[in-house]
């Protein structure tokens, strides 16, 4: 049965399953343009799910040097209060979770391996960072292009154990879009969970315990 991804648009993403995610993903809507030709990050953040992977889908990689230092993170929801309400609870409340996320940061440490950390506000303004990652420029599972890829299965984290997968595209410098997706059960890679990435707004700073996590 063929599935009209018109209809799947509206749809939450979390609640797609595997078939309906491939037939909205192999028929997004046309890429959308920014207003006055350049790139907000309100206007990136107003994006729907499909809106954002198909702008994604369009962008090449960042060069592998290019980054470097803490960046700050957006999570789009198209004006989805659904989404809004379940990013606030799972990924910006300070006292919930891992805490209210600020963004990520990045390094490289050879010519081709990198490695980056999460950064996380908790409970009386404590910034903590951790849930670490290694980098690597690799073909994306989602298109075969190239991303800058964030693996943080090279870790012993939460993250790691569900093998979650960020890729990173370029919209220009200082300005990023990635998604992220981890394995599913089924060994389906889930549907991605676009992110905005700013910056670096500052340089890298490093965990707390470097044998942490490891």
């Amino acid at each position: 049965m063929v599935i009209e991804a018109k209809k799947l648009e509206t749809k939450n993403p979390f609640t797609l399953t595997h078939e309906e995610f491939l037939e909205l993903w192999n028929n997004l809507p046309a890429i959308p343009q920014p207003k006055n030709g350049k790139w907000t990050i309100q206007q990136l953040v107003g994006l729907t799910y499909p809106q954002f992977w198909a702008l994604w889908r369009s962008l090449p990689a960042p060069d592998f040097y290019e980054m470097n230092g803490e960046y700050s993170g957006y999570c789009p929801d198209g004006g989805n209060q659904e989404i809004r309400k379940g990013m606030a609870a799972f990924m910006f409340t300070e006292s919930l979770n891992l805490g209210y996320w600020m963004g990520k940061a990045v390094k490289p440490i050879s010519a081709d391996k990198g490695e980056g950390y999460n950064v996380y506000r908790q409970t009386g303004g404590w910034e903590r960072r951790f849930l670490r990652f290694g980098t690597a420029m690799a073909k994306s599972v989602l298109d075969g292009k190239l991303s800058y890829t964030m693996y943080y299965g090279h870790f012993k984290n939460g993250a790691g154990k569900n093998d979650l997968t960020d890729e990173l595209r370029k919209i220009t410098k200082g300005l990023y879009l990635g998604v992220g997706h981890t394995k599913t059960p089924e060994g389906h890679r889930g549907q991605p969970g676009p992110f905005v990435f700013v910056g670096p707004v500052r340089p890298w700073q490093g965990v707390e315990d470097d044998s942490e996590e490891r």
